[in-house]
């Protein structure tokens, strides 16, 4: 089998191979595998060599605390293959507890917010606003770009109607109003109901997602509702 030790972002992957005898199990100690594994944060991912023969995977974790010798760990057992979505239902924080979020990612590219345009698998996205008020109102929608840059353009969206905001396009205009500014990027959007007349519009935000896949065009989507920020 072979386990590949992901560490923070700016040190490269470590790659491990290990012979595993039949009906048998091998406790592999991560901390003297390798010099750059004897002190950081890891995750790994570990995979069978053989598609024929399956492997079972834990991780076990202990912790020297108070003088004591491991006085404290916990183990988990490795999911079977990576994901987009994940629901965690444990969590406290507070004066007894310190809560942290670990998220390996395990492939080639890096995974930023949910919002991508263009690119090999010709991703489309479409920010779609609805005006729940009986009068017209316009929205800021910004493009948040992941170095740290930023674009907004404004939309007038008509009483109890639904507006659509593509994301793409070569040129800007009014049906891509970012035409020529988002091919290949990733971004999140915030998107606000400005004051107009004094009253600013009652408004629901979706966003839409549809790309290639295996040669057939829009062969899959995704679609969330917005989070409200206030």
């Amino acid at each position: 089998m072979q386990i590949t030790y992901l560490r923070p972002e700016g040190r490269l992957p470590i790659v491990k191979t290990y012979t595993v005898a039949a009906l048998s199990r091998r406790t592999i100690w991560v901390n003297g595998e390798d010099p750059g594994l004897s002190a950081t944060d890891v995750s790994g991912v570990v995979t069978s060599l053989d598609a024929a023969l399956p492997i079972i995977v834990e991780r076990a974790l202990y912790l020297n605390a108070q003088g004591q010798f491991f006085s404290a760990g916990h183990d988990a057992v490795g999911v079977t293959a990576a994901s987009t979505d994940w629901f965690l239902a444990e969590g406290a924080t507070g004066p007894f507890f310190d809560m942290y979020v670990l998220i390996a990612n395990p492939n080639s590219s890096a995974a930023l917010a949910d919002g991508e345009q263009g690119g090999p698998r010709n991703v489309q996205i479409y920010i779609l606003v609805a005006n729940t008020s009986p009068s017209a109102g316009r929205v800021r929608v910004t493009l948040m770009l992941e170095d740290g840059t930023s674009v907004a353009r404004e939309v007038d969206v008509a009483a109890n109607s639904r507006t659509t905001v593509w994301t793409g396009g070569t040129t800007e205009a009014a049906s891509s109003p970012f035409g020529g500014l988002t091919a290949g990027k990733r971004f999140g959007a915030l998107v606000e109901s400005l004051d107009v007349n004094g009253q600013a519009a009652s408004i629901v935000v979706e966003r839409s997602l549809y790309w290639d896949c295996g040669g057939v065009w829009w062969a899959a989507g995704s679609n969330s509702l917005a989070t409200k920020v206030r």
